[in-house]
């Protein structure tokens, strides 16, 4: 739905009906309210909207010994509206928009603070609830200090009606675009610039259209700016990711499963009534009381986990859940929803594109051109100032796989509520399920120091566009932020890690930032201080050279980079024969590039026996050169305990074999005792 509304001062001029014509014929609202017409209904040529394609029979307040100041049109089609309220400064209307009730209220306010408390009541009085609910008009009023540019002062007084009217009907802000200030007094001297014109919806607006915006558009003809208010759905993607939510591990069987949430609220309320009802007709008793109390636990258990999902769709880490926060979470989700949905991009020549599909080729191709390789004129020389620091002993070090120990530190150093990536698995997952999927973990982090490579799917990313700026129209002035795998963040904590020790020889003691210790902003102070020594009498003269590199670290060659980091002693591992990273032989899905790497390691992988609590029995390599299920040619289905460690079949430094019945079992079982098992505590190795 479109809603445009306009303060036109005046319709009967001919730049303003000509104004008017063309912002309908642009923007195709379905409603247009207009205000401060200056001109009786009798004398307006009624055809004037029809050729427009709007209904004839507008809708206007009626206002004693002065003609009618605020005008609805619909667009032919559409049902006409249902009238709740007219007065002086307010036009209600109820419309049915795809079987959906909607009210809209259409403002012009008194100039005159006293007439506008009238006004501010009546909106109190409506405070429409049950409904999806439209505020937008003229207001007369602003609301903060920001909104008013020029001299006079900035009434407090006003603003706090204002802001308590708002605040008793519960009405959301919306998001909006364009010109700063939506009127001006057209003075070339104490020129005056307010936001007057608004647009407030309540929060079951925000949740039936999801997708809601303002444009204030350019201002002619009059001294206000037009108003469109543009409503829509979202959508939800195709292939919409999965998401683990954190309150699942609260649930006892969430390693089974976990009900529908929407579906149990439902269903526990059902069954609440019922009960209640129970206990109405037939009496209380035992049985009906007992009922009644299930039937409250289940449903307020229900509430509780709802208003944790919202809670962490907001992602507010400073208010905890609380037993009625459920509609602040709600409204914060959908105020954050609209705010970050792009709606509209400038392109490299300054042209607006909307449509989805040509936002998201826009997008592709920027980044595209943005990060394509370019020819270079290489300057090799330039590293040879470059000491080789990195000692043999060093690179054992940085090359050396990490153990279970050292894994399980660096994920709990990670954050547990970061955003998650492709997989939707957040660290508190890694961390509560870590008995579970431990092993797993380890062969992935391993392969990785193995065979220096990330198999594709794995390293995917989503790609957020966080604005830089206020209002940010073209992709320049947006900072894309990389959210990827957990267990890659796991590879990249280890080798941070690692650096951190070697950093102190490679960075010199003149860089004030991205080391342990030190800040950028001690930078600020000594650039003051050599500016400073600048207008300082010296013999010759000064010189100070300011150097902003645009998105310098994106625009680096890898080719570059691998060669600085080779003159500095580093090993190239991780790069093969023609210089360029290890990759795959094959593409994979994201969850086959997952699981693949994993096989790879399983097949190849030998362990050293130690205490036997890290090696499964049945399907590790640690007796002979293939496990004891490849060897004995076990059924897939057979009922053994598959999760079973060597440590579950050995007690007191000796063997505790069970009984088998297979032939090749008993040859293998016999062959198991003549392993010796250590008489000390010693981990187990895996090679």
């Amino acid at each position: 739905m479109k809603v445009i509304f306009w303060n036109i001062r005046g319709i009967r001029k001919k730049a303003g009906r000509l104004a008017l014509a063309s912002l309908i014929r642009s923007h195709s609202p379905e409603v247009v309210c207009i205000t401060e017409l200056k001109v009786e209904l009798s004398s307006f040529p009624s055809l004037f909207f029809n050729k427009l394609g709007f209904a004839v029979d507008l809708i206007h307040n009626d206002r004693v010994g002065s003609a009618p100041n605020l005008w609805v049109v619909w667009k032919l089609g559409l049902q006409k509206p249902g009238v709740l309220s007219s007065l002086d400064q307010l036009i209600s209307l109820s419309l049915n928009w795809n079987g959906q009730v909607v009210v809209v209220s259409i403002i012009h306010a008194s100039c005159f603070r006293a007439l506008r408390r009238n006004l501010f009541l009546e909106l109190t009085g409506l405070n429409v609830v049950s409904e999806p609910w439209l505020v937008v008009g003229d207001f007369n009023a602003t609301l903060l200090s920001s909104e008013k540019w020029g001299p006079g002062a900035f009434s407090m007084g006003s603003a706090l009606e204002f802001g308590v009217m708002i605040d008793t009907c519960s009405l959301l802000p919306i998001d909006s675009s364009g010109s700063k200030f939506t009127w001006t007094n057209n003075r070339r001297r104490g020129r005056v610039d307010s936001v007057l014109d608004k647009s407030l919806c309540n929060s079951k607006w925000s949740d039936f259209f999801q997708a809601c915006s303002e444009s204030f558009l350019q201002r002619a003809a009059s001294d206000h700016s037009p108003l469109l208010i543009s409503s829509g759905q979202l959508g939800r993607p195709n292939n919409a990711p999965f998401r683990f939510h954190k309150f699942w591990v609260e649930s006892p069987n969430f390693l089974k499963e976990f009900p529908n949430l929407d579906v149990a609220l439902k269903e526990a309320k059902v069954v609440l009534e019922d009960a209640q009802e129970a206990l109405q007709v037939i009496g209380e008793n035992d049985v009906l009381f007992g009922l009644e109390v299930d039937a409250k636990t289940a449903y307020l258990n229900s509430l509780k986990n709802s208003e944790k999902l919202w809670h962490e769709k907001t992602r507010i880490k400073w208010l905890r859940e609380g037993d009625r926060n459920s509609k602040f979470f709600h409204v914060s989700t959908l105020i954050k929803r609209s705010k970050v949905h792009i709606r509209a991009l400038k392109d490299s020549g300054g042209a607006w594109v909307s449509d989805p599909g040509e936002v998201a080729n826009l997008i592709l191709s920027f980044f595209e051109n943005f990060h394509k390789a370019v020819p270079l004129e290489e300057h090799l020389d330039l590293l040879d100032v470059i000491p080789h620091l990195i000692e043999d002993r060093d690179l054992v070090f940085l090359n050396a796989v990490p153990d279970t120990r050292e894994i399980k530190l660096a994920m709990w150093d990670l954050d547990l509520d970061g955003l998650p990536g492709l997989d939707g698995f957040q660290g508190f997952f890694f961390r509560h399920c870590w008995d579970i999927i431990e092993r797993d973990v380890y062969r992935a982090v391993s392969s990785f120091f193995k065979e220096a490579i990330i198999p594709k799917g794995v390293n995917n990313c989503f790609i957020s566009l966080i604005p830089k700026v206020e209002e940010a129209v073209s992709l320049e002035k947006f900072c894309p932020i990389c959210m990827g795998n957990f267990v890659c963040k796991i590879i990249s904590k280890i080798l941070a890690s690692k650096l951190g020790v070697l950093l102190p020889r490679l960075i010199s003691e003149e860089l004030g930032a991205f080391q342990k210790g030190k800040v950028i902003f001690s930078n600020i102070g000594f650039a003051s201080e050599l500016a400073n020594l600048m207008h300082k009498s010296v013999r010759g003269c000064g010189i100070g050279v300011k150097v902003d590199i645009s998105k310098a670290y994106d625009s680096l060659s890898w080719d570059f980079l691998f060669k600085v980091l080779k003159k500095f002693g580093f090993s190239d591992w991780f790069l093969d024969g023609d210089g360029n990273l290890n990759t795959p032989s094959s593409p994979s899905s994201i969850w086959l590039g997952v699981r693949r790497p994993w096989s790879v390691v399983q097949r190849h992988e030998r362990w050293i026996m130690g205490d036997g609590t890290s090696i499964n029995f049945w399907n590790d390599h640690w007796f002979g050169s293939s496990s004891i299920a490849e060897a004995s040619g076990l059924p897939e289905d057979w009922s053994i305990n598959k999760k079973a460690r060597v440590s579950n079949f050995s007690k007191n430094s000796s063997w505790s074999l069970p009984p088998v019945q297979s032939e090749v079992l008993k040859k293998i079982f016999d062959d198991v005792h003549k392993v010796a098992i250590p008489s000390f505590s010693v981990a187990d190795e895996c090679c």
